[in-house]
Formats: structure tokens, C-alpha cells, sequence
């Protein structure tokens, strides 16, 4: 983006005798405009192009975040010189979908599990309770297997 420039060269004062000083402009003025005016322009193209190269950075790094990788719980963005940076801790949740589209995550640290029903009586836990309920029935029931056999 160009802005055209004052180019005229600069003024010398020429007087005119008796003349109000009101209405009178003198080279220096006229100078003084087309320095300002100038430095302005390129102010402004410099900031343009400047603007420019921060989106061409800006759209890499958005064309960059669909590259990550996810170890031990965390999930890590690659960087723009292509390394992964630190990674995120990722809390215990687990996504809720409608029709394969995600609609929000839940936290199962703050969920509660049935554990058991038993006649009119249900017995919650938290996600760890719920955990070691499933181990505790599993080997219970590989057990039961056994014995069938």
C-alpha cells in the first residue's frame, strides 16, 4: 500500500508588504506540512505491512493448533518451529455426544456412580468407588465362571 508524498521542494519565505499577518502562511509553515504529512504516510505504510506480517503469522499459528499430541494425560501443541511445547494437564472427563457431535464434557472427578440397587435403595460413589466396585464384580464374576466350568 503506497500513499502518495508531498513532493514539492521546500519553500523560501516571500513577503508581501502589508499584509495581515492572519492570513499570512510562510515557508516554514508550508514545510512543516509536508514534513508532517510524510512522516504520517510512512508511519502508516510501515504499519500496514507490519499488520500484514503478523497474519501471515497469525494464520500459521490458527493452521498449526490442529497438530497435537496427547501422552500420560496431556495433551501438547506443536509450536511453530515444530517442536511441542509444555504440555496440558488434562483433567478425568469424558465427552458427550448426540448424533457424533461432541455437546460438552464432564467431569467424572465430580460425578457420582450407582454402584448397587437393591430394593428401593441405590448406592453412589465417586469415579474411584465406582473403579474398584468394577474390579471387585469382575473378578467376582470371573470366579463364578470358574466354578461353572
Amino acid at each position: 500500500m503506497a500513499i502518495g508524498r508531498i513532493t514539492y521542494e521546500d519553500k523560501i519565505d516571500y513577503q508581501k508588504q502589508g499584509q495581515d499577518d492572519r492570513y499570512k502562511v510562510t515557508a516554514k509553515d508550508m514545510n512543516e506540512i509536508k514534513k508532517t504529512f510524510n512522516n504520517s504516510a510512512e508511519a502508516i505504510e510501515r504499519n500496514v505491512e507490519e499488520t500484514e506480517r503478523l497474519q501471515v503469522k497469525l494464520d500459521d499459528a490458527i493452521n498449526r493448533t490442529g497438530h497435537y499430541k496427547i501422552e500420560d494425560g496431556k495433551i501438547y501443541f506443536e509450536q511453530i518451529n515444530g517442536s511441542f511445547g509444555e504440555g496440558i494437564e488434562l483433567p478425568a472427563q469424558s465427552s458427550v455426544f448426540i448424533n457424533g457431535i461432541v455437546q460438552g464434557t464432564i467431569n467424572l472427578d465430580a460425578c457420582l456412580f450407582v454402584l448397587e440397587e437393591n430394593g428401593g435403595e441405590t448406592i453412589c460413589g465417586d469415579y474411584e468407588a465406582y473403579i474398584d466396585y468394577l474390579d471387585k464384580h469382575q473378578s467376582t464374576n470371573e470366579e463364578s465362571e470358574d466354578e461353572i466350568l
